[in-house]
């Protein structure tokens, strides 16, 4: 999605917050980076769970600069999903503003 906005120009605010739990599993990171200096509109948060601890509504929030009004996009394990979708939800975001995408490694 982020190679989409970039490509076509699009400019809309993204704040792309990339969690894993350790340093050594950003996967694409060099490719995210360079997809994130080519635009004017993006910025990328690495956080890495191992030593920020586990990611949840609120650091979210703080690393976007507020959720008010905002699109949330999510993609990654169910629990965390769950998790996040329960604190966005539990800070007055509307459901249709939360979209996620579920994936599992079964």
């Amino acid at each position: 999605m982020l190679k989409h906005y970039a490509s076509k120009n699009i400019n809309k605010e993204i704040d792309f917050i990339y969690c894993a739990k350790s340093a050594n599993e950003f996967v694409y990171r060099q490719e995210i980076d360079s997809i994130v200096d080519s635009t004017n509109f993006a910025k990328v948060t690495y956080f890495d769970s191992e030593k920020e601890g586990q990611i949840n509504g609120e650091k979210v929030g703080k690393i976007a600069g507020g959720l008010k009004d905002k699109k949330i996009f999510m993609c990654g394990p169910k629990g965390m999903m769950d998790s996040l979708t329960t604190a966005f939800l539990a800070q007055k975001i509307h459901p249709r503003n939360i979209i996620f995408e579920d994936f599992s490694f079964k």
